[in-house]
């Protein structure tokens, strides 16, 4: 390879190359399943994650409003009032702790399509 083409590649093409690389690392997101989605009480300033979907049981964690959690599966199962009325449950990770537990589906925002939980 001729000099200037090297010194061509070397001062502009390859930093071009690295700027694209750090951009692609910092922008895409780690896991699709967590792209937005995130919980929140609008009477409190935490969400509670439960062992089994049913208020009944007790309290796994309570998660901070805005954690990101990732959704894995839903059921319908106990009827609870959280910010809104439904027996919809989502199972799924609280990205802050790494803990799994039942979330009512009225805290969880920007709900994404998940399968029911066998």
């Amino acid at each position: 390879m001729n000099i200037a083409l090297h010194n061509i590649i070397k001062s502009i093409v390859l930093p071009m190359l690295m700027a694209l690389a750090l951009v692609l690392t910092f922008s895409l997101p780690a896991d699709a399943n967590s792209n937005g989605v995130y919980v929140y009480n609008k009477y409190g300033s935490s969400v509670p994650m439960r062992d089994a979907p049913t208020s009944e049981f007790r309290v796994k964690v309570w998660m901070p409003n805005y954690t990101k959690f990732r959704m894995l599966c839903w059921t319908d199962k106990q009827w609870y009032t959280g910010n809104y009325r439904t027996n919809r449950w989502f199972y799924g990770q609280d990205y802050s702790r790494g803990s799994y537990g039942f979330v009512h589906a009225s805290h969880v925002i920007n709900q994404i399509t998940v399968p029911r939980c066998k």
